[in-house]
């Protein structure tokens, strides 16, 4: 039995609309763990090692998520990781000048969506790699908290897969067509 052409017309904006707002609303669950800020920033230039690398994700991480900070020198100088919610930060433990690497592996509390991210900063000052860490910084360093756009995924291996919205959209159209196609007693 075909529907008349209004019908369908109804049927196909319908459709549209519901694409839509799957789509919509979808979109905040790609993002999976990505940082969303950090502190200090991304390129930042510091003058004293920062007393603890502090960053915002999408989602909160899991137990087995790490936050790896290695100084001018190759050093790692992080202690252990600490999540708060979305914020998970990492102490400082002294550092040389160069540039420094953040390295994150974050582990989803939300699905289970494996992130790796990573960034750069720099610490003032003469690099000398033969010479003692430079020691803790003193109470009046602030670090750099300025917003920035999100910081891009240089390891992303393009792997990533939005399953949950997929599913969630597959379902409401799989039902759109069954409700369309559904013959009238």
């Amino acid at each position: 039995m075909h529907l008349p052409v209004s019908s369908r017309l109804i049927g196909r904006r319908l459709a549209g609309l519901i694409a839509a707002a799957l789509a919509a609303s979808a979109a905040p669950a790609w993002a999976h763990g990505d940082i969303q800020s950090a502190s200090p920033e991304e390129g930042a230039r510091v003058r004293r090692p920062p007393r603890e690398v502090a960053l915002v994700l999408a989602e909160p991480a899991a137990s087995g998520s790490s936050l790896v900070v290695v100084d001018g020198c190759k050093e790692e100088v992080s202690g252990e990781p600490v999540a708060d919610g979305e914020r998970y930060s990492v102490a400082i433990e002294g550092g040389r000048p160069g540039r420094w690497s953040v390295r994150l592996r974050s582990i989803s509390s939300v699905d289970g969506h494996l992130v790796r991210a990573g960034y750069s900063f720099t610490l003032a000052g003469k690099k000398d790699c033969s010479s003692e860490p430079t020691p803790e910084p003193d109470e009046t360093d602030d670090a750099n908290t300025s917003s920035r756009p999100p910081i891009a995924n240089p390891d992303d291996d393009g792997t990533s897969f939005p399953v949950v919205p997929f599913a969630l959209g597959t379902v409401a159209l799989i039902g759109l067509a069954v409700a369309l196609r559904r013959p009238k007693a």
